[in-house]
Formats: structure tokens, sequence, C-alpha cells
């Protein structure tokens, strides 16, 4: 009987700590960044947002594979748990940028440098 007890009171606290293990983990950085982004606002060393100087036209894509488009270049990004986000530009000019990333529900903001910010919405 009392090994039965125990068995139950296993699985129970089993199934618990999976359910908050999956409740708290959420999606990993690249779920969380693929898609395509929508500038629109920047903040740059004024501290507000504002549309001024962002090209509202444009839009930067993020694909799960680790590749991505924006303005006509080609990329390849790593996005890491610390809120770093890589961007290697490949082709003529290409060049490395670390940028810091954060994502929450359909807002994605990337911080490009200590004074500029480029607010972007997931395009639908």
């Amino acid at each position: 009987m009392k090994k039965q007890k125990w068995i139950k009171y296993f699985l129970m606290v089993t199934v618990y700590i999976s359910i908050m293990c999956f409740t708290a983990c959420g999606k990993s950085p690249t779920e969380s960044l693929s898609g395509r982004w929508i500038p629109e606002s920047i903040k740059k060393e004024s501290g507000k947002w504002t549309t001024e100087g962002l090209a509202t036209d444009g839009y930067i894509e993020f694909f799960s594979d680790g590749t991505g488009y924006c303005d006509g270049d080609d990329f390849n990004w790593v996005a890491e748990e610390d809120g770093r986000l890589k961007i290697e530009v490949k082709g003529f000019g290409s060049r490395t940028d670390i940028w810091s990333y954060k994502v929450t529900s359909n807002t994605l903001e990337l911080t490009i440098d200590e004074k500029t910010t480029v607010r972007c919405k997931k395009d639908k």
C-alpha cells in the first residue's frame, strides 16, 4: 500500500514539474523572432519614440532556418537567450552586427547601439 502511494506521489510531482517547465520556458529565441516585422517607430538620443528618419515602407524578415532579409540584403542570424542578436550580412560590404532585442507579444525592439532602438510590429 505504501508503495502505491509513493508511485502516485512521484507521478503527481513529475506531471507538476513538467507543466511548470513548459509554461515557464515559453518560445525559443528562434521561434519568437521568426516572421516578418514592420518598423513602427524609432527612439534616438532624445529618448522619444518617433517615425522621423524611419523607412516605414521597409520590413525585416527572420526565417526559422537562421537566414533573413532586409532592404535588399540577405543575412544570417543567431538569437541568444540573453537577448543578443547576431546579424551577419554576406556579399559586397559584408559585416557582422551584434544587437540587443526584446520580444513582447507582437512587438520587437531592436537596440542597434546605445542611442538607437527600433520598435517593430509583427506582420500578420
